[in-house]
């Protein structure tokens, strides 16, 4: 049986899941350590995390530019 301790362990693991598939969609060369760092500088720069909503990840429309800089970052 599940508390919300479990629960929430789990939510927060399919969100990082989630996150990383979808940085590495945008961007395929970013590994998974750096699509994660991401998901902190996320929640620092646009003062919310990405949160499920069913089974989809919810993220500001401006994440692509942020991983778009990221990416950028690791090419040069």
């Amino acid at each position: 049986i599940l508390d919300d301790s479990d629960y929430y362990t789990r939510e927060i693991e399919e969100i990082e899941r989630q996150f990383v598939e979808y940085v590495q969609k945008i961007a395929p060369d970013i590994g998974d350590d750096t699509a994660l760092d991401i998901l902190t500088e996320y929640g620092e720069r646009f003062g919310e995390h990405p949160w499920l909503d069913g089974d989809y990840i919810v993220l500001d429309n401006e994440i692509d530019k942020l991983i778009e800089e990221h990416a950028k970052g690791e090419c040069a």
